[in-house]
């Protein structure tokens, strides 16, 4: 019974790679896109692109990219490593049912929210506006929110049940 009450919690947190985090547009509009997590869809002059997280990497590594390109994918790479730690100890605490986990998961996603928005200012300014374009970072705060929420909220389920083995124990109805 309790698993079921930590499904949508424990689901919840990788269907987050589906949330668009960043819009964006750079190069005097040449360039507009969405990034998500591990992936971005944009649209050039050249036409639509689907760009990956690994594709960013090679790109990064062939040399094709370079500026603030370059610290950017670095810490978008660690926002995305740190999500998927998050991943991880939610579906471990959906099975262990161990609260640690689940304020390991928090954590790793306030890091990871963190990283993505810290990245953003790096290629577009504090102001996420620059030179280079402008971001509207759209889901960096509901990542925040969500991290805050599985940091915070306590175990009401695990409390609740050992309350109630203490008084079928004790025969005396209430």
């Amino acid at each position: 019974m309790l698993m079921n009450n930590r499904l949508p919690a424990a689901l919840g947190v990788p269907l987050l790679l589906c949330l668009p985090v960043n819009i964006y547009a750079f190069g005097g509009l040449i360039c507009a896109g969405v990034q998500f997590p591990l992936f971005r869809v944009q649209y050039s002059s050249l036409g639509w692109s689907f760009i990956t997280i690994v594709r960013e990497f090679e790109y990064l590594t062939g040399g094709v990219v370079g500026g603030k390109a370059v610290p950017f994918t670095l810490v978008w790479g660690i926002a995305v490593l740190l999500m998927g730690g998050s991943v991880l100890s939610m579906l471990s605490w959906y099975r262990t049912g161990a609260a640690r986990q689940k304020n390991t998961g928090g954590i790793c996603l306030a890091g990871s929210a963190a990283c993505m928005l810290i990245a953003t200012m790096i290629y577009y300014g504090p102001a996420f506006c620059g030179a280079t374009g402008f971001a509207v970072p759209v889901g960096i705060p509901l990542l925040f929110a969500v991290a805050w929420l599985l940091w915070v909220k306590k175990e009401n389920e695990d409390i609740d049940v050992h309350r109630r083995g203490e008084d079928a124990g004790d025969g005396q109805s209430r």
